[in-house]
């Protein structure tokens, strides 16, 4: 799961908490963009979702068609999740391990 996070930061520059805000209905496969709408925060130890600081922060962004295919794969292998679904008890854990990546 970290292996998709950290391409999906890499490749599209979006910000960490918006990744951690992402939902499988938040991306357009057939477009290759993720919708950036909401923002995910840790507020006195709880997961909360916020609405996008400004306007300008809400948008699309272009993924190249490998991330495309591959964040295609993994919302396949997690048929579980609804289109608004989010996995907030892994959530935390998740972001610490990208962390750890991205400091190295």
């Amino acid at each position: 799961m970290s292996f998709y996070a950290f391409e999906v930061l890499y490749w599209t520059g979006i910000c960490y908490g918006e990744l951690l805000a992402l939902t499988p209905g938040d991306f357009n496969l057939a477009d290759s963009t993720p919708s950036i709408t909401k923002s995910y925060q840790r507020l006195q130890r709880r997961d909360v979702i916020t609405p996008s600081k400004t306007p300008n922060s809400v948008r699309k962004v272009q993924m190249p068609k490998f991330l495309r295919d591959e964040m295609a794969d993994f919302i396949a292998m997690r048929a579980d999740l609804g289109p608004e679904d989010r996995r907030p008890s892994t959530t935390w854990a998740m972001s610490r391990n990208v962390e750890a990546r991205l400091s190295t």
